[in-house]
């Protein structure tokens, strides 16, 4: 057997450490705080270039000679030579104690004394130009009125921003400060979801004044956001839903049975239009005008919807009212149902959050129903999936209006034929 090879002096020896890729400078030179460099430049262009650092800056410029680069840079050392005699002329010892307290109180943060004054002038210039809140409140929504919002979003920013105006209409919207402002929201006692749709809105408006130079951007970013707390949607129960749709006034009836068995959102269905309902079809288009998230959707009119919305069917029109005048036949409707202000409170979202549970527990196929309300097939599993079981499903969607032969009587099961009218003989 032949010995082994010895290895090589060259593959024995330590290796070396890789040499620095910093470039070492041709000249260097530091006055009054400010490092001027001269570095040879790897470029076709450029044979040097010129590094200034100050103030936690650097800025590079480089030139086609090195004879160029030099004469930058001694004009740059005159500028600073300059600026360093005039601040020891100006400046005291006091304040230059003063300087050095601030740098040593910015170093924890990687802030420069620089970049302190920098943020500093940027909010003394939004206090100069800055409005009160009630003035940007009333900016606010004089453009959103141009804007052609909803009448209900709209509605929804006056509330909202008319409770913020009662507690500080008159302050400088830049004199807010956003620890203030988290205070504000928790002192209203709202849950998580109240408190942040407060929030919400109000980011719009400071957004909107940040845009104005009313306020410095992004003070509701620093604002604390409330963690909801995960719980199951408020569902109505099968004689809750007849009760609902019996005791609605005919205006608004078709709009809430279109809620409850299409799972339509409150706000898309009061820009749906009644040629939307294609009842020859079977189907509720729901479009990108009217829809939330600006995409078509297509959602089937099963049987029993068919037959509430027959005898209120038109050729076109709102389905629903105006908010403002639709809100008391609501709350009719759901006094009916058995929901009233001091008693059992009206769940969120009841009529979409039924109808996807119903349809899940009917038909489970979260794919589809995903695309009929608009959302994930994630979601709708982690919402809807077995909160009702598939006899009130079947129930459900056999509910349909009562008819002549059987007033006040909810059709359960199957739907049954309304009974032939007797006969009675002329007077």
């Amino acid at each position: 057997m032949s010995a082994p090879p010895i290895p090589s002096a060259a593959a024995t020896a330590p290796k070396q450490p890789r040499k620095s890729r910093r470039r070492a400078p041709i000249q260097r030179r530091k006055l009054a705080g400010v490092t001027i460099s001269v570095q040879h430049c790897r470029s076709a262009n450029y044979l040097a270039r010129v590094v200034v650092h100050s103030g936690g800056k650097s800025t590079t410029r480089s030139f086609a000679t090195m004879e160029e680069a030099k004469a930058y840079a001694q004009r740059q050392e005159i500028e600073a030579g300059n600026a360093g005699a005039r601040a020891a002329s100006v400046i005291g010892d006091g304040e230059r104690r003063t300087l050095l307290h601030a740098q040593e109180a910015l170093a924890p943060y990687g802030k420069t004394i620089t970049e302190a004054v920098a943020f500093y002038l940027e909010h003394l210039r939004a206090s100069e130009r800055s409005a009160t809140v009630a003035a940007v409140i009333a900016e606010l929504l004089a453009f959103k009125a141009t804007e052609g919002k909803a009448a209900r979003y709209q509605m929804d920013l006056r509330s909202r921003l008319g409770r913020f105006e009662r507690d500080f209409g008159a302050r400088p919207m830049s004199a807010l400060p956003a620890a203030e402002i988290s205070t504000w929201l928790a002192g209203l006692n709202l849950e998580a979801t109240g408190a942040n749709n407060f929030r919400r809105v109000l980011a719009v408006l400071f957004n909107f004044g940040a845009a104005r130079g009313y306020c410095p951007a992004g003070i509701m970013r620093q604002t604390v956001r409330m963690k909801a707390s995960e719980a199951e949607p408020g569902i109505l129960t099968v004689a809750e839903c007849a009760a609902l749709l019996h005791g609605a006034p005919d205006a608004v009836r078709a709009g809430l049975a279109i809620a409850l068995f299409c799972g339509v959102r409150d706000a898309e269905l009061y820009r749906l239009d009644w040629r939307a309902v294609d009842l020859d079809n079977e189907t509720v288009a729901i479009g990108p005008q009217v829809s939330k998230r600006s995409q078509r959707r297509t959602i089937p009119i099963r049987a029993n919807l068919r037959a509430w919305l027959e005898p209120l069917r038109q050729l076109g029109g709102p389905v629903i009212p105006s908010f403002a005048t639709a809100r008391p036949l609501i709350a009719q409707a759901r006094r009916a149902a058995g929901f009233t202000l001091g008693g059992t409170p009206w769940p969120h979202n009841a009529l979409r959050h039924s109808y996807a549970s119903y349809r899940l527990a009917a038909w489970p196929d979260a794919a589809a129903l995903a695309l009929e309300m608009g959302n994930s097939p994630a979601i709708i599993l982690r919402h809807y999936r077995s909160l009702v079981k598939p006899a009130a499903a079947e129930a459900f969607w056999n509910l349909a209006p009562e008819t002549a032969a059987a007033k006040n009587v909810v059709t359960m099961g199957k739907e049954q034929k309304p009974a032939p009218a007797k006969r009675t003989k002329s007077a």
